[in-house]
């Protein structure tokens, strides 16, 4: 299975479609119905998925990241300064400020799209605390930046890192290494990088303390599912748990991290 990006409920795809466009260098792909897919560098895709005028009206979940299943999605940029200023003077909301981070040795900064998904902005090339897969580990801070942001990791937490790290490894994943920010974090905040050399990094975010149950599935306003090849319950294992307007099945794992079907 390859993570290839995410599906994204909107409310306003055109406002949404404006939203990558100018800030993280988006292209628009296709658009099949209501779904419209924008490719962003590094081969990463975001499926935005209009909402019907009702479901629209809900509201945007708080964000958690201490809560299973997913939290954000990461992209490097050149210098986060200048896209965060400019998303700032736009009156863009953050989740953490732009900040450095002296383990990771990278500037970072979490913000908001207009439907409440998390996005990373990270600055510079990320080192781990411990390093499973050096080859891996190369290949990734290899990968060249253009003008536009680098589609690189899909993000979410688990509480059960041992049986999340079996199913993901019978999914064709490895672990490229973890990054301990225990030091700066009470909860004991842990993260492993996990890859297959075919999609986009998975970053698990793991903590001492016990996370917040997931999202109830029937939420319908932000993040939709992680996009992959053919997901299957004999990998992660998955549970099939209703169907998009187009007809795919959106699957979800006993941890609450939601799966769809990559077109």
């Amino acid at each position: 299975m390859t993570v290839k990006g995410i599906g994204i409920y909107c409310a306003d795809t055109a406002a949404s479609v404006a939203f990558y466009q100018h800030y993280l260098g988006a292209r628009v792909a296709g658009k099949a119905g209501d779904v419209t897919t924008l490719e962003l560098d590094g081969g990463g895709v975001v499926e935005l998925i209009q909402l019907s005028a009702e479901d629209a009206k809900a509201p945007i979940p708080d964000c958690d990241d201490g809560r299973e299943g997913f939290w954000h999605i990461g992209v490097r940029v050149k210098d986060v300064a200048p896209l965060a200023a400019e998303l700032h003077q736009a009156g863009v909301g953050f989740f953490i400020e732009p900040v450095f981070n002296p383990i990771a040795k990278v500037w970072c900064a979490f913000f908001y799209d207009p439907d409440g998904t998390v996005i990373e902005l990270v600055g510079g090339d990320q080192e781990y605390s411990q390093v499973f897969d050096a080859a891996a580990a190369a290949r990734r801070r290899a990968v060249p930046l253009g003008s536009a942001a680098l589609f690189e990791h899909v993000a979410f937490t688990t509480g059960d890192w041992p049986t999340c790290r079996v199913r993901w490894e019978a999914a064709g994943y490895t672990v490229i290494g973890t990054l301990d920010l225990s030091e700066g974090d009470e909860r004991g905040m842990l993260l492993y990088y996990l890859g297959d050399d075919r999609g986009l990094i998975v970053e698990v975010f793991t903590y001492t303390v016990q996370t917040n149950p997931p999202l109830d599935p029937a939420v319908r306003r932000g993040f939709a599912g992680i996009l992959a090849d053919e997901p299957t319950r004999s990998q992660l294992p998955l549970s099939p748990a209703g169907r998009l307007a187009d007809g795919r099945t959106r699957y979800f794992d006993d941890a609450g991290l939601a799966v769809i079907d990559a077109r």
